[in-house]
């Protein structure tokens, strides 16, 4: 911001001359002291330093004339190019001076009209009022006055915006605390309301501000939000002063500790529903959705911490409530509350337990497979341009439109029903319940942003295969329906993919069932299926992830027992060799042990006499593998 400077008289004996004239003036009665401020005020190129001896002698007369001519001063600097020039003649100095927790009234308003004019867009009057060794310690005081609460705030306001050391310093001076408990007891009119939540909004940025934060302002922030009567400016303000708060872990973890979380989900839900209220212009519309999207983060993390269970057991209400956001229904305005609850859903089950009573208890499995369904065919529709969702409610994720919001509600559904996946016990449970068809019908989803849904429906379909006979039987057995296998579906999709997450996924899903079917004979035989030597040997030439490369090896060591010999040798190209010829410790073991099931089951003949086989399998044996019988 352009600054403008005292402009100095080159002729200092008239300025001197101009100066005592008007003393002379005041002092014969011939021109009030007042008025003599308000000439002065009249033309910048004054030399204005007079009128802290003027303004000294109104004081000192103890009379109304001293709030007049403080009255001229915040009449000035309402224009800009006064600001500097009274800050660096001192009048600022002389008003701060003046500041004080006992000020009259009056006088008071008129004392802070000069201080938050003069700082407004003025750096350097902002720093006076910072080193003032009390100004800004009573300019808080006064926040909390019945009288001068309204010139305090918007004295701070004028200080903190766009201003970082204003900032910090009205944080270290305990602004924060001083202007939630205003924000708690506001009343009157929604414009006065909104000036200490603007400040707020700058100072809790910092992170000394949130550590500041004292945790009982929550709960007042959470209750103003919960009220219908609450405006849209104040109820945007309030969002945002809140979720930058709740990006603190200690807050976080308040909002249990002081079982406040029912009332955050009452806020969640409404400010939901208001943003599609039909009586909301676009504006305020995007606004809101902006303002709201952070809450649920704030959901996640404090539905990830270690007591939100032991706070909000399965049995509770507020367990009860998120269950309900999952409820039958295809209407697109419901699916922000499945995501949320999702998000809650898939934080909890981190352990068997807990998974085994949503799955008994709850059917929350089921649920999740409908969900998945009805988004998926949401997905479909979404391409085809049906009742386009407004371009001011979207999200930001993979997809746009609808068709982004479908994608972002089944990750989430998939991430609970992975983490279910995990304990042994419930594996059965899940594919019995209808999970490969779910399975099946997300990796079935052509469009903009499938590879990601694709990628967590790949880990689910391998999380439900590891150590479960059952479970892989089922993926490699003809279908009732006389349809292709699962994991004939599953390899269209590895040949399909573009990202190799999903590729990955899908190729260590083939690896969990050769492991899991391996020590039966029978069994082995039955898993082969033409394409399950290609993503195998995909994962011996990644050279992304060491442990990946050793489960391919494994792979291909059990897939030489049976019938998939022949089509491992024929995908056993050039590169192939390349990689292979480098590979030592456990890597080269498990060549070793590849070279001998081909040689000891259906392969034999295809090795045989082939002399870089042979080479390759000397140097096996002159390792850890020479008391590997080779038949």
């Amino acid at each position: 911001m352009h600054k403008l400077v005292i402009r100095q008289s080159n002729k200092t004996s008239t300025s001197d001359r101009n100066k005592r004239s008007m003393i002379h003036k005041v002092e014969s009665g011939k021109m009030s002291t007042v008025d003599t401020i308000n000439d002065l005020l009249e033309d910048t190129g004054n030399d204005v330093a007079v009128i802290v001896s003027l303004l000294e002698r109104l004081k000192a007369e103890e009379g109304n004339e001293f709030v007049k001519g403080a009255e001229k001063c915040g009449d000035a600097c309402r224009q800009v190019e006064w600001r500097q020039i009274l800050g660096d003649s001192g009048v600022l100095g002389f008003f701060l001076d003046q500041l004080d927790q006992g000020v009259d009234l009056l006088l008071g308003r008129q004392i802070f009209r000069v201080i938050a004019n003069s700082i407004a867009d003025n750096d350097e009057n902002r720093q006076r009022l910072i080193d003032h060794p009390t100004a800004l310690k009573t300019v808080l005081s006064l926040v909390s006055s019945e009288d001068l609460s309204v010139f305090a705030v918007a004295t701070l306001q004028n200080l903190t915006l766009d201003n970082e050391a204003a900032q910090l310093k009205v944080i270290e001076e305990g602004g924060v605390e001083i202007l939630m408990e205003e924000a708690a007891a506001q009343g009157g009119a929604p414009a006065n309301n909104q000036v200490p939540l603007r400040v707020l909004e700058l100072l809790v940025t910092h992170d000394t501000a949130k550590q500041t934060t004292p945790p009982a302002s929550l709960g007042p922030l959470l209750s103003k939000l919960s009220t219908e009567i609450t405006s849209i400016d104040d109820r945007i303000l309030l969002l945002t002063i809140l979720t930058t708060l709740l990006t603190h872990p200690p807050l976080q973890l308040a909002i249990l500790e002081q079982n406040q979380f029912p009332l955050f989900l009452e806020v969640f839900e409404m400010t939901h529903s208001l943003l599609f209220d039909p009586t909301l212009d676009i504006t305020n519309r995007k606004r809101l959705f902006s303002a709201k999207s952070p809450l649920m983060d704030s959901i996640a993390d404090i539905s990830w911490k270690a007591t939100f269970l032991t706070t909000y057991p399965l049995s509770s209400a507020p367990i009860a409530k998120i269950l309900t956001w999952l409820s039958a229904s295809n209407e697109l305005h419901r699916y922000d509350k499945v995501i949320a609850a999702c998000l809650v859903f898939g934080n909890v089950t981190q352990s068997a337990e807990v998974c085994r009573e949503l799955i008994h208890t709850h059917a929350l499995h089921k649920t999740l497979f409908s969900v998945i369904h009805r988004a998926v065919e949401g997905y479909e529709q979404s391409k085809k341009e049906l009742e386009p969702l407004p371009t001011e409610v979207k999200l930001d994720g993979a997809g746009a439109g609808k068709g982004g919001i479908y994608l972002s509600l089944l990750h989430s559904a998939v991430g609970v029903l992975r983490n279910f996946s995990v304990p042994k016990s419930e594996k059965t449970i899940l594919v019995d319940a209808g999970a490969l068809n779910a399975i099946l019908a997300v990796v079935g989803m052509e469009g903009v942003g499938v590879g990601q849904v694709w990628y967590s429906a790949a880990g689910l379909a391998r999380l439900l295969c590891v150590d479960c006979v059952e479970n892989c039987k089922k993926v490699i057995s003809p279908r009732e329906t006389g349809e292709a296998t699962y994991l004939e579906k599953l390899l269209q999709t590895y040949t399909q993919a573009e990202e190799l997450p999903t590729k990955t996924e899908i190729a260590r899903m083939v690896v969990s069932i050769l492991r899991c079917l391996s020590s039966s004979p029978q069994d082995i035989s039955t898993t082969h299926h033409p394409g399950l030597a290609r993503p195998l040997w995909d994962m011996v030439l990644q050279d992304k992830w060491a442990v990946v490369r050793s489960e391919g090896l494994l792979g291909l060591a059990l897939l030489a027992k049976g019938p998939g010999a022949r089509e491992l040798w024929k995908e056993w190209g050039n590169k192939e060799w390349e990689v292979v010829d480098k590979l030592d410790g456990r890597d080269l073991e498990n060549v070793g042990v590849m070279i001998v099931n081909f040689r000891n089951g259906e392969g034999t003949s295809v090795i045989s006499g082939n002399e870089r086989v042979e080479g390759l399998l000397l140097k096996c044996l002159s390792g850890k593998m020479a008391e590997v019988q080779v038949g």
